[in-house]
């Protein structure tokens, strides 16, 4: 196919997304005093949700029991927006492939990816190879979240039931 004319939104002119891979994500995630400010920034998204400035498309699943992948997981599409933000968010979440421990080297059985794109140009933005962990976080801090807003201020101990790596984030949380 014919590439557009030079100087009419040629591809090769087009700026590159940034990739950041899931140890530079990871860090970030443990830098101190991290979770405290997301905890503030996921509060006001669940704010925002609630007075209708987000837009979430429907969640496209496919695998799973009733049509099962060859590696016997799911794939999970979720795409959504801040409305006056910069951004959409593309979300893909693989999951469950429970025989990917014994491939060598072993692999986890969930992974993922988030794709930024621009809401001005369309233009992919950022590639965020975070393999789930954002996921992890995002629901451990709304764990979080929910505790301190309706637990007992007089809380002393809390249990946490399950034993797989979101009981781990949970106990982390804030």
């Amino acid at each position: 196919f014919p590439m557009p004319p030079a100087g009419i939104g040629a591809p090769d002119q087009a700026p590159q997304p940034s990739v950041y891979s899931c140890a530079q994500i990871s860090r970030v995630l443990d830098a101190q005093g991290f979770a405290p400010r997301v905890l503030v920034l996921l509060q006001d998204a669940y704010r925002a949700y609630t007075r209708g400035d987000v837009v979430l498309g429907p969640v496209t699943h496919y695998g799973g029991p009733s049509a099962a992948l060859r590696g016997g997981g799911d794939f999970c599409l979720k795409t959504g927006f801040l409305a006056n933000d910069d951004v959409v968010v593309v979300k893909v979440a693989p999951g469950s492939f429970t025989g990917n421990i014994k491939l060598s080297p072993p692999l986890p059985s969930n992974t993922g990816v988030m794709m930024l794109f621009s809401q001005d140009t369309g233009r992919l933005e950022s590639i965020l190879l975070d393999e789930g962990i954002l996921t992890e976080v995002r629901t451990a801090l709304a764990g979080a979240l929910a505790a301190q807003l309706f637990a007992p201020s007089n809380l002393q101990e809390i249990g946490i039931l399950g034993c797989g790596i979101q009981a781990r984030y949970q106990l982390e949380a804030p």
